[in-house]
């Protein structure tokens, strides 16, 4: 790529430097100019998953007209975002293979007519006949030979959800329906689920027993493995599934919540709305009102006769409560109902539901020289009660927070910068402020609109999600925040090397890091018979690049070339997709080097950055790259480094002496912790530092310990994991230590320059006087993508061999209000098990919450992991005391020597029993899960 000032609007051409704002000082010469936008506080915005949604329902035996539909419906849709048709699946495919979407001029119609007011499409998809005007399952299902039995009226059938006719016939409609309707430019939302009574997941009936999880997993990943693009979601609450079950589909595959009964005090009581209210930001919120026919049909919701008032006020203030993201003013009846009775709330709703953001104040260069380095600051807020999904998979951060340089003439942007600040963190009542630098490497002179706006990288980076701000507009929807003079020229360089390399794939030719020499013809290989997804990473270290594309360059590309990548980088926090699903095709077969360069559209600036690889060609069975090439600008500023120890779980295969506590205190980054191995211990021994999915970049390590003549390590390996295998780092080192008092004694390490996933020593050698050998602490001086350990209880489904009075779901809901209890008479020992499922979860701690301590807190508990062939293996034993017997909470942390596993268990000997029963409010588990 050749850089040039003259080929700036394009992608791919530029390379410019944009560095964190934290390391660099700003051009004192240039002026600030500071703005506060005005916040539009009244006016709808129609953005993305949120907002009121109207409804078509199944009401006769076909689709309505589209015209008469609007006409009812158009004095309504001015407050809507959404229109959502919760129909059967025999109006969607009504003979085998004719879809409506391809043939009903009436179907075509209405949804353009949608289209053409501004709404989006959601869909509920409908099996059940009870309460429907035809049957829900199109006849050639049962013509093909499924099973069925009546339901509502009894000329209608229903399949049996488990029969494997009806589950085949189903699943080609889900396939093409997902080929139509995958499209998040036209459909809002998919709920995702729809067996049941009105597809709410209640009243199913099987072919032989109950098998109510396999049915629910089925379903999910069905809908999960066809639709990529548009958010999911599901059913919420008491139906026919176990919560752990539903929460299996919040966590693991990015689903939504969708719950009804909004407003009754029946169907969404307290410990309901609690329920929901736990989830939140994690999982955003769909709500339906239990109420329809307004005016006039309230028993069935309330079992009372209320004011309607009060009925309305209490839909509206359950959203409130939840951080509701959408509600429902449905079809054309109820609709006009609440837009003429009840304006006020859904004039409120539509302010204050989903999210609704304002950039408060904005701080950015008046005037630059091409090529310095300047400051932007900028605080936001979120109005509204819910959030933005911009963290579903779904999505995968799609909407890029940016800011521009606008040509005044065109309203084009000339220079484009994603910031690293993320929407999905903007939560109502608080502010968000960030400080980034930018470098105008290779801007033109001249006099531009600066701007900002909220963009989809998914739709060509254009702007997309609306602001709460007054500011004039670009055609395309930038918000201009003022102007911009930039005097002088400069030139961006490629920066092909200067980054350590790192992959999760085993080596097979080469090493990983010829991918960042800056030398076509040295090639990497992966191992034969290589498994997909793999990372191949780059990390700068202290320091900052800035790009806006990337190249890849391997010969024999036929054979071994990538073919299906995204392109990530990392934030500070989380890494993040800035190009998604690119399919590569190579032209030739032969040594010839061979390259494919991938523009991003916009600038990112990062210290790390990935290729995820899905596909390649695998003639060899092999896939090999001779060169990842980031071209952009490298900054000349190199961060301090830090000890980034604490952002690992240690485990050692020495025997821990429990009186001085687990090996996570060697990483405490706290001299006056100790940890030491049993006396009789024999070498060699191993500690290990394990970053999970994170991945480190450093040249140092420092050793501290006291009485370091009778127990310090003398000698020493220094191993690290990159491209699937232990690599040697240092080896001999040779330590000696001057004291044998309690004088903590520190000894650096040097290392070459490497990146890994994980750390370990390898002690060899060692003082013994007193049998064995211990630490005070073990320091990794460096940087890299860490984002350090997070409760990730929420992932594992619980279960427990008590008898419960409260549900066993509690202890892992992330709501400490919300206790698990046994029953008075469950008897000991028992156990309550963590299931992680397919994934890997990697601790070395958890914390154990309860109230009331004293009286029904665990007193003796064993911690255990378990070990494929050899069953659950002991972590760790304690012995509990609490301090209260009050419903203030109180924690316990349990620390162990890390380990890596699918599943957890405390086993549970002994409890406090004032009142008979044994109570966790919540099981924490300090980690990460791959």
């Amino acid at each position: 790529m050749r850089v040039t000032s003259a080929s700036l609007p394009r992608c791919g051409a530029l390379w410019t430097l944009l560095m964190l704002g934290a390391l660099f000082i700003p051009d004192q010469a240039a002026r600030a100019e500071v703005v506060t936008p005005v916040e539009d506080v009244s006016g709808f915005l129609r953005n993305p998953a949120m907002g009121w949604v109207l409804y078509l329902e199944d009401s006769s035996s076909g689709w309505p007209d589209p015209t008469l539909y609007w006409n009812q419906q158009d004095p309504n849709r001015h407050k809507a975002s959404i229109l959502y048709l919760r129909v059967p699946w025999s109006r969607m495919e009504p003979t085998e293979g004719n879809y409506v979407w391809n043939s009903d001029a009436n179907y075509k119609q209405l949804i353009q007519m949608t289209r053409d007011r501004g709404l989006k499409l959601a869909f509920r998809i409908i099996v059940d006949s009870q309460d429907c005007s035809s049957q829900a399952t199109p006849q050639f299902v049962f013509d093909a030979g499924a099973q069925g039995y009546p339901s509502g009226n009894p000329a209608f059938k229903t399949p049996y959800v488990t029969d494997p006719v009806f589950r085949t016939k189903f699943q080609n409609f889900v396939q093409a329906f997902a080929l139509q309707y995958d499209n998040p430019a036209v459909v809002d939302f998919i709920d995702a689920q729809g067996l049941g009574w009105w597809g709410e997941m209640h009243h199913l009936d099987y072919l032989g027993p109950v098998q109510s999880q396999e049915v629910f997993q089925w379903l999910v990943n069905l809908y999960a493995s066809r639709f990529k693009k548009v958010v999911l979601g599901g059913q919420y609450g008491p139906n026919s599934f176990d919560y752990a079950v539903q929460e299996w589909a919040l966590n693991e595959k990015g689903y939504v919540i969708r719950r009804d009964s909004y407003g009754s005090p029946i169907y969404l009581p307290q410990l309901d709305k609690n329920k929901l209210k736990s989830h939140f930001p994690s999982v955003p919120i769909f709500a339906e009102n239990c109420y329809q026919g307004l005016g006039h049909w309230l028993e069935s919701c309330d079992r009372m006769t209320s004011p309607w008032s009060d009925v309305m006020h209490r839909v509206f203030n359950d959203a409130m409560e939840t951080h509701a993201n959408t509600l429902d003013l449905r079809g054309p009846y109820d609709a006009s109902y609440w837009m003429t009775h009840y304006p006020g709330l859904v004039q409120d709703f539509a302010v204050r539901g989903g999210y609704r953001f304002v950039l408060t104040q904005a701080s950015f260069p008046g005037s630059i020289v091409s090529g310095g380095e300047y400051t932007v600051s900028h605080t936001w807020k979120n109005t509204g009660v819910g959030k933005l999904p911009n963290d579903l998979p779904n999505w995968s951060y799609k909407y890029k927070l940016a800011f521009a340089l606008l040509d005044q003439t065109s309203g084009q942007p000339v220079y484009t910068l994603v910031d690293p600040a993320e929407p999905a963190d903007w939560l109502g009542g608080q502010l968000y402020s960030y400080s980034t630098a930018m470098s105008f490497v290779g801007v033109p002179a001249g006099t531009y609109d600066f701007a900002v706006a909220i963009l989809n990288r998914d739709n060509a980076a254009r702007p997309e999600l609306k602001l709460a701000i007054t500011n004039p507009t670009s055609p395309d929807g930038w918000y201009k925040l003022g102007t911009t003079v930039v005097t002088g020229s400069s030139a961006g360089y490629a920066v092909q090397t200067g980054a350590a390399a790192f992959t999760t794939e085993s080596t097979g030719n080469g090493a990983i890091q010829v991918v960042a020499d800056g030398n076509d013809t040295s090639i990497w290989a992966s191992t034969p018979q290589v498994g997909l997804p793999q990372v191949v990473e780059l990390h700068w270290g202290g320091r900052t690049v800035s790009t806006n594309g990337v190249s890849l360059s391997t010969s024999y590309g036929q054979g071994q070339g990538i073919t299906h990548v995204d392109v990530e980088y990392f934030d500070g926090r989380r890494w993040k997709p800035i190009l998604k699903d690119q399919h590569l095709s190579w032209a030739t077969n032969g040594s010839a080097i061979e390259t494919q360069e991938l523009p991003f559209g916009v600038y990112v600036s990062t210290k790390s950055l990935r290729l995820k690889i899905h596909g390649a060609n695998l003639f060899w069975g092999v896939y090999a790259l001779s060169e990842f090439k980031v071209w952009g600008r490298l900054s000349a500023n190199v961060a301090p480094v830090q000890n980034i120890a604490p952002n690992a779980v240690a485990s050692t295969t020495a025997t821990t002496q429990p009186a001085f506590g687990s090996v996570q205190t060697l990483i405490d980054d706290v001299d006056g912790t100790t940890w030491s191995s049993l006396a009789g211990v024999t070498f060699p021994q191993y500690i290990t530092l394990d970053f999970g999915h994170q991945t480190f970049r450093t040249q140092k390590l420092t050793l501290a310990t006291h009485y370091g003549m009778g127990q310090g390590i003398t000698l020493l390996d220094v191993e690290y994991w990159n491209s699937g295998r232990w690599n040697t780092a240092a080896t001999g080192v040779a330590l000696t230590w001057n004291s044998n008092t309690s004088t903590v004694e520190y000894r650096d390490i040097p290392l070459p320059d490497i990146s890994g996933s994980k750390l370990r020593l390898k002690v060899r050698q060692a003082n013994l006087q007193w049998g064995s050998f211990s630490a005070n602490d073990l320091r990794l001086w460096g940087s890299g993508s860490l984002s350090g350990r997070t409760n990730v209880a929420k992932y594992a489904v619980a279960s427990t061999t008590f008898a419960s009075d409260y549900p066993i779901y509690n202890v892992n809901d992330q709501d400490d209000g919300s206790p698990w209890a046994s029953t008075a008479d469950a008897s000991f020992p028992g156990y309550l098990v963590l299931d992680f499922g397919t994934r890997q979860v990697t601790t070395g701690r958890i914390t154990l919450v309860t109230h009331y301590g004293q009286g029904q807190g665990p007193t003796q508990v064993d911690v255990q992991s378990y070990v494929s062939g050899l069953g659950w293996v002991d972590l760790h034993n304690a012995s509990l005391t609490w301090n209260s017997n009050t419903e203030a909470l109180e924690s316990r942390h349990l620390e162990f020597s890390g380990v890596t596993t699918s599943r957890l268990r405390l086993k549970v000997n002994s409890s406090n029993r004032q009142w008979g029963n044994t109570t966790l409010d919540e099981w924490k588990v300090s980690g990460w899960v791959q």
